[in-house]
């Protein structure tokens, strides 16, 4: 990939330098003219240069990034049912004020999503859910779920909360 753009550089640099001696032969302008054509002809090789920069920064933003596509999401209350004997204390300790807690945006992940077992998530990691209409939210893992799921999410939800499920959504951690 750096080989390729290095590659581009150079043909966009010789195409350049092409285009200023063709141009400074076929036009016969004068020194000042031809010039002012070169500082021209310069100062757009800059803002390409200046364009490969910035899309090799975004390359190194978005390879940092730690992105999971086809995970399930769904969502659940924090009741003794759905939790255990204590609904208001997630798995890393926070404590759920439960007629307020959608206002968290809290999730729990699949044992098989946190980084002791090999996933890429911790307790107070902030991720974006991305789903097939765009953003569903920011959200921040504190809980944990059943051992019987893999690859699944649930959104901590207040208690007669509409229940929803997505199938194939995105993760980013941020």
């Amino acid at each position: 990939m750096k080989k390729t753009k290095q590659i581009t550089r150079a043909v966009l640099l010789l195409l350049m330098l092409s285009i200023i001696g063709f141009l400074l032969i076929k036009n016969n302008k004068s020194v000042k003219e031809n010039t002012n054509l070169v500082h021209e002809l310069n100062y757009k090789i800059v803002r390409i240069e200046n364009l490969n920069y910035t899309i090799d920064s975004l390359d190194n933003i978005a390879s940092s990034l730690e992105i999971l596509r086809r995970i399930t999401s769904t969502m659940y209350n924090p009741t003794v049912e759905q939790c255990d004997i204590d609904p208001n204390i997630t798995a890393d300790g926070s404590i759920i004020d439960i007629p307020n807690a959608s206002k968290h945006k809290w999730i729990a992940v699949s044992r098989d999503l946190l980084d002791y077992n090999g996933g890429p998530f911790e307790y107070g990691d902030v991720v974006i859910l991305i789903g097939d209409n765009g953003i569903i939210g920011r959200y921040e893992v504190h809980d944990t779920m059943h051992p019987i799921w893999t690859r699944r999410i649930d959104i901590l939800e207040t208690f007669g909360t509409r229940h929803y499920k997505y199938d194939d959504i995105t993760m980013v951690k941020i």
